[in-house]
């Protein structure tokens, strides 16, 4: 009856009558779990199939398998898929051998079909297939299949262009993105629609495509899901974000943004992909740029309900949310986060690497004053709201003043170096030099000065102050 008991009896009889065929169960929590609340007396059994079916994808066999019957595949200690499957009978240990084979009947059935599609599939002509897309609607508003891949041919071509793609891996990346969605139009696929990207890839394999443009093909799928792999080759990465950016930038157009919990068209996912590969690839691209031209594709062809600049804002400022979500997850601190993307975060990787040197940072002695200067000196300026002015020395009337406004100059020359060499702890190491010079300032300087002219020069130095950091982040929200 106990669902947890029940789940770890199964996992060791799994195991164990895999152990005694020679071989491994493919671990699978999710099949366990499934197997454990559809039974209530679990009796593990092995079964067989013949070997010739090795020679199809292994994917082609383990898909039936797991999807319809449930069976836990074996592998060998080389991760090799043995000729062996174990499937777990809800009742005692009776009539094992007729149940055996009564789940090898059906499993031979359904992997006699998986090798026809594969034989069937391996006949197309991926670039003519491709063509034929135009007969699958991807979205009713947005258009066909073979529109989508037009559009994402391009935005590839963009990214790789953004990223200094040598004229082999741009070519690259132009097969990969022509034949990236025929496996769509698959016997295979059709049947099993999880193994679109990795039929295509074999697909491509086959066709005697290069090995990266044949890895894109699968790759442009990826990650899947939070923690997945992701994009290893140009021509992935490329498609990759691409295809994620179509998606943004369409479905935001005409006003089918996701709401509360409700995300019918997994663009969170999209986005959070984007995120992951930009960050962990470490990329330097402008989301605003790509979503842009993203969002044009789609105005030559289709009638939008949004503006072009209302939907750059809105998937960029969604997309943004995605790395606060990740960096988040990464234990940094919700006001260092914020702090950082005050400062902009259309360089998502840049945004990433001044969190990580500001939470860094603020871990140092000193910080928490400094801290408090930046935010005494934000809090004036908002309030004051002076007209914007250069610095002049001549109105000077306190040493302080002058100090402040020499350790600034010098701060600015450190800060902006250490910013060209994107290197954000130097930059903040650099700013950190005026905590002393601030804190003098406040003591022995009255700000808001009865002459005009004297309070105003005094909030133009509070703002050069102020500016040094702009750059990085807004100092002032760190609690």
């Amino acid at each position: 009856v106990d669902q947890a008991k029940r789940k770890e009896v199964i996992r060791e009889q799994v195991s164990a009558v895999a152990k005694a065929e020679g071989g491994l169960p493919i671990n699978d929590e999710e099949l366990l779990d499934e197997v454990t609340y559809i039974l209530e007396w679990p009796t593990a059994l092995a079964g067989s199939f013949e070997e010739k079916y090795l020679q199809i994808p292994a994917e082609l066999i383990i898909t039936p398998m797991r999807e319809y019957q449930r069976y836990f595949p074996v592998h060998a200690a080389d991760g090799k898929l043995l000729p062996r499957f174990i499937t777990v009978r809800n009742g005692d240990d009776k009539g094992l051998e007729l149940v055996r084979e009564g789940n090898e009947k059906v499993l031979r059935a359904r992997l006699a079909d998986a090798e026809f599609f594969w034989n069937e599939d391996l006949k197309l002509d991926l670039v003519e297939t491709a063509k034929k897309l135009s007969t699958v609607v991807y979205q009713e508003q947005l258009g066909d299949m073979a529109h989508r891949l037009a559009r994402m041919q391009k935005l590839a071509a963009l990214i790789g262009d953004k990223l200094a793609y040598t004229d082999i891996e741009q070519a690259q990346t132009a097969r990969a993105a022509a034949i990236c969605k025929s496996d769509l139009l698959s016997r295979a696929v059709f049947e099993f629609t999880e193994l679109q990207g990795v039929m295509g890839e074999y697909y491509a394999q086959a066709a005697g495509e290069e090995p990266q443009v044949a890895a894109a093909v699968r790759e442009h799928y990826l990650p899947r899901f939070a923690g997945d792999e992701l994009p290893a080759t140009k021509a992935g990465i490329a498609l990759a974000i691409a295809e994620r950016l179509d998606s943004l930038a369409g479905f935001f157009a005409i006003g089918l943004k996701p709401t509360g919990s409700q995300d019918p068209y997994a663009l969170r996912r999209a986005a959070s992909g984007i995120v992951q590969i930009i960050v962990e690839r470490k990329l330097q691209l402008s989301v605003s740029e790509l979503v842009a031209a993203a969002y044009r594709q789609f105005a030559a062809e289709v009638e939008l309900s949004c503006g072009e600049q209302q939907t750059v804002e809105a998937v960029c400022e969604f997309i943004g949310q995605r790395l606060v979500v990740l960096l988040t997850d990464k234990d940094y601190k919700q006001d260092t986060v914020a702090a950082c993307f005050a400062a902009g975060a259309d360089n998502l990787l840049e945004a990433a690497r001044r969190v990580a040197a500001l939470d860094e940072y603020r871990r140092g002695e000193g910080f928490a004053e400094l801290t408090a200067g930046f935010t005494r000196a934000a809090n004036i300026l908002k309030k004051a709201q002076a007209p914007k002015a250069a610095v002049d020395p001549a109105l000077f009337a306190d040493e302080a003043e002058g100090q402040l406004y020499e350790a600034a100059e010098s701060a600015l020359i450190n800060v902006n170096r250490a910013l060209q060499a994107g290197d954000y702890a130097a930059a903040l190491a650099a700013v950190g030099c005026l905590r002393a010079a601030i804190d003098s300032f406040f003591e022995k300087v009255m700000v808001m000065d009865n002459d005009e002219r004297v309070k105003n020069n005094r909030l133009a130095l509070l703002g050069t102050v102020i500016s040094l950091t702009a750059d990085i982040a807004d100092l002032s929200l760190l609690r």
